[in-house]
């Protein structure tokens, strides 16, 4: 993929709860292989925010185009088939099967119910497997029962998971709460390398984190863009010191 063409496309999106607009009019675009960070204080939208492009929430106005698919158009598990996955802040792995087993389930999920159980791994998807455990630094725990992985690692796991699933957007949602100095420093490297070949949209509160991705940061306020940009201007805009960053 050529980074550069435009893969998510959110028009004047507006969504309301009982009169309260969770999302007002609000536009963001993202590109092939890049990294975009969300931040915002409680209640900005970003919750939302990744709840429409999911299709968990529908919208009241507006369009959201994934590869120039008409997300409205589509159910919640047909937007993942089309290439959309999320990953929650609490890690959503099997804890009692190994990270091979894993990634094995996330490889068969994009198959029909009675074909996942049919279906056998084959030479080629035990390499994809093995590529991407590599990928999340899991090479010497592939045959570890999950729920013996540290919290970072089974966040990286989800990751993996995600990846089996031939993601071409994968939406993170604080990816490094609860994790150790060592294990943040990893995930901003993993995150690095995956938006070398897929789009990543990680929504953070932990600033020095956003700061080491160096990537562009979108500011979410009262459900609207605030402003965008590097944060070397973030940390400048008054606006954001104001509602956010001075809290």
């Amino acid at each position: 993929m050529i980074r550069g063409e435009k893969i998510l496309d959110i028009e004047d999106v507006t969504v309301s709860f009982d009169g309260f607009k969770a999302l007002d009019s609000l536009s963001i675009e993202i590109r092939k292989n890049q990294m975009l960070a969300i931040i915002g204080p409680n209640g900005a939208g970003k919750t939302t925010l990744q709840d429409v492009i999911t299709g968990k929430t529908k919208i009241n106005n507006g369009k959201i185009f994934f590869k120039n698919n008409d997300l409205s158009q589509f159910t919640e598990h047909e937007i993942a088939n089309l290439g959309i996955g999320r990953k929650f802040q609490r890690p959503t792995i099997i804890e009692n099967i190994s990270v091979w087993d894993n990634l094995c389930i996330a490889l068969k999920t994009k198959k029909s119910f009675i074909a996942s159980i049919l279906y056998k791994v084959t030479e080629e998807d035990s390499e994809k497997i093995f590529h991407t455990i590599k990928t999340i630094n899991l090479e010497k725990k592939k045959n570890l029962i999950a729920r013996q992985l540290s919290h970072g690692e089974k966040q990286w796991l989800e990751i993996g998971m995600l990846l089996m699933q031939q993601t071409d957007l994968l939406l993170i949602d604080e990816p490094v709460a609860g994790m150790t100095e060592k294990e943040t420093k990893n995930t901003s490297a993993l995150l690095k390398k995956i938006s070398k070949e897929r789009t990543v949209l990680v929504v953070e509160h932990d600033m020095h984190f956003v700061e080491s991705l160096n990537v562009e940061i979108v500011v979410l306020h009262e459900g609207k863009v605030l402003t965008r940009g590097k944060m070397n201007t973030i940390k400048k805009n008054q606006q954001v010191i104001d509602v956010y960053l001075g809290r």
